[in-house]
C-alpha cells in the first residue's frame, strides 16, 4: 500500500482458448436415434466448427479507506477479443472499457 489509507490493484490476464470437432467418420448407434438429422452434414462439422479466440485483460482498482470498513472504489477494466476464426459466429473482434465508482462497506 503506497499510502496509509490507499490500496491499489493491478491485474492483468491473458487467455488462448481452441476448440473444435473431429471428423465424424461413421455412426454406429441405432440411425432412428438421430430422427430426421442427415448424417452427411455431420460428417462435415470439422470444416466449419474451429474456435479459435484470445482475450486480453488490464484492470486497475483503487480504494480509498475512510474507515477500516467503509471505503471508496474505483475501478477501470481494458478488455480486447481478438477471434482468429471469424467465420463461424462471424467476426467478433473488439475492445471494451468500463469502470466503476462506488462505496464498500463490510459489516
Amino acid at each position: 500500500m503506497p499510502f496509509e489509507d490507499v490500496e491499489i490493484n493491478l491485474t492483468t490476464s491473458f487467455s488462448n482458448a481452441k476448440a473444435g470437432f473431429d471428423p465424424v467418420s461413421s455412426w454406429t448407434g441405432d440411425i432412428e436415434a438421430i430422427h430426421h438429422l442427415d448424417f452427411e452434414g455431420y460428417s462435415e462439422i470439422n470444416t466449419y466448427s474451429d474456435l479459435s479466440f484470445e482475450v486480453l485483460q488490464f484492470k486497475a482498482e483503487v480504494y480509498y479507506y475512510i474507515t477500516k470498513d467503509l471505503s471508496i472504489l474505483a475501478e477501470i477494466d481494458y478488455n480486447k477479443f481478438t477471434d482468429n476464426e471469424p467465420y463461424v459466429y462471424g467476426d467478433q473482434d473488439g475492445k471494451w472499457v468500463y469502470g466503476k465508482l462506488g462505496v464498500r462497506l463490510f459489516f
